[in-house]
């Protein structure tokens, strides 16, 4: 019997990488997709777009900062990276891979990042990707990011208060500390790993969420197509969980379950709190 549910939901994830793969396939082009599931990563890597050219750096800018503690970030066809350096000064680097124009400012201790995207009938569907260089210990008060084509990679980065939103794109955070976030994803993953989430708010239409850290606080996560997968170091008995999927299963440190309820949740009286929803997809949660 348990070797049944493993096939039929293995099955299900198939189904889930296939129609990810082909929307992104036939509308985008896109390089590489992927998400991760219990019975492996699903996706492809092959760009239909890519002949040879496309990936290349047309040309780079680098440029020194004033520095800022607020984010504002609206761009439609560019990555962006944000990471610590052991410099004083903030620094921006932008490798350019199409024809759109990245444009930045600071006003108001906030840099202000956007792009004017370049509309040719020629496919190139490569973004712009912008590494953003950011003082070790530098403590961001607010950050808002808007991505319609593109990735966010976030590393070393303490955070107050953050809205971030992508259309195609995926989202990975490690050894970073966020507070008060909201996340939205149209068509990605969201991974983070060895950070701190408190009191956070993530929805996925296509694609999983996977966390290694702690999750505190009041935090509320649902996944229309996409698997959940948490990797906790806190303290289970503190960790107050609330878990349902349409399709899919639900397990806890191995253990099986049909739904967890708001009624009976697991640990009922933990000051952390966890509510998890999916419409396709399975919740698998584990504590180290």
């Amino acid at each position: 019997m348990k070797g049944k549910k493993s096939t039929i939901i293995a099955i299900i994830f198939i189904i889930i990488g296939l129609i990810i793969s082909i929307f992104a396939y036939f509308q985008y082009g896109w390089e590489s997709f992927s998400y991760n599931s219990k019975y492996g990563t699903i996706g492809f890597k092959y760009d239909k777009h890519n002949y040879g050219n496309n990936n290349k750096i047309l040309s780079t800018e680098s440029f020194s900062l004033d520095s800022f503690n607020n984010l504002d970030i609206d761009l439609e066809y560019t990555s962006v990276e944000i990471l610590p350096t052991k410099d004083s000064n903030p620094k921006i680097e932008i490798e350019y891979r199409n024809k759109s124009k990245v444009h930045y400012s600071i006003s108001n201790n906030t840099l202000s990042l956007n792009d004017e995207h370049y509309r040719s009938s020629h496919r190139n569907k490569n973004p712009n990707i912008i590494k953003l260089f950011i003082p070790e210990n530098t403590e961001i008060t607010s950050l808002e990011c808007s991505l319609y084509l593109g990735e966010l990679k976030i590393s070393g980065v303490t955070c107050k208060k953050s809205t971030i939103e992508t259309n195609l794109g995926s989202i990975h955070i490690k050894d970073s500390n966020f507070e008060n976030t909201e996340i939205s994803l149209d068509l990605g993953e969201f991974v983070a790993t060895n950070t701190i989430l408190t009191n956070t708010e993530i929805e996925n239409n296509l694609g999983s969420i996977e966390i290694s850290g702690q999750v505190l606080g009041y935090n509320e996560m649902s996944v229309s197509m996409g698997a959940v997968n948490l990797n906790l170091k806190q303290d289970k008995d503190d960790t107050k969980i609330i878990a349902d999927t349409d399709l899919g299963y639900i397990d806890v440190d191995g253990v099986s379950f049909k739904g967890i309820s708001e009624d009976n949740p697991i640990n009922p009286t933990g000051s952390n709190i966890i509510e998890i929803e999916t419409n396709m997809g399975s919740i698998d949660i584990n504590f180290k």
